[in-house]
């Protein structure tokens, strides 16, 4: 098992770190817009139309952002793995992301529950917020570390292509 180059190794931490930040920032963005078109559209008289407004916003939103940062991720496995091992690296940090999250929400339930001195329910979730994200780049740097020397995708030679 040998230690990936420091460039190699700063793409397999940055380009799921980007996924995450590009999937927050959609939702975000898409989250907002819908939640103040259905504002624009609801009766100012409706009792719950504004709580309305922003829970499909927050919804559509969540949804985006999963999605791009699915899609960011894989983006990320075709640039720094080769064929073949794509699609596990893939699987494999989705699944850590939701175990890292559903982990944090029980740990966070668990201090809701239970009287703690200062501020340690804070903590825990701050401390989860980081977690979610940096669980893909946990998986890519174990990923690449599995077989040394297959993960890197390498261009075609020259003389390999034919010639028309």
């Amino acid at each position: 098992m040998t230690v990936p180059s420091a460039p190699r190794r700063r793409h397999l931490v940055l380009w799921p770190l980007a996924a995450a930040l590009a999937g927050v920032v959609a939702g975000l963005a898409v989250g907002w817009l819908t939640a103040l078109a259905m504002l624009q559209t609801v009766d100012p008289q409706a009792t719950f139309g504004d709580l309305a407004a922003y829970v499909v916003g927050l919804l559509v939103g969540v949804g985006v952002a999963v999605l791009v940062w699915l899609v960011g991720l894989a983006r990320a496995a075709r640039r720094l793995f080769a064929p073949g091992r794509r699609l596990g690296v893939l699987a494999a940090s989705a699944g850590a992301t939701f175990l890292v999250a559903v982990a944090a929400g029980a740990v966070a339930s668990a201090l809701a529950d239970t009287p703690t001195p200062g501020d340690v329910g804070s903590l825990a979730s701050a401390v989860a917020s980081l977690a979610v994200p940096l669980a893909p780049v946990a998986v890519f740097l174990l990923w690449d570390r599995r077989s040394p020397g297959t993960s890197e995708v390498a261009p075609q030679p020259e003389q390999d292509r034919p010639q028309p």
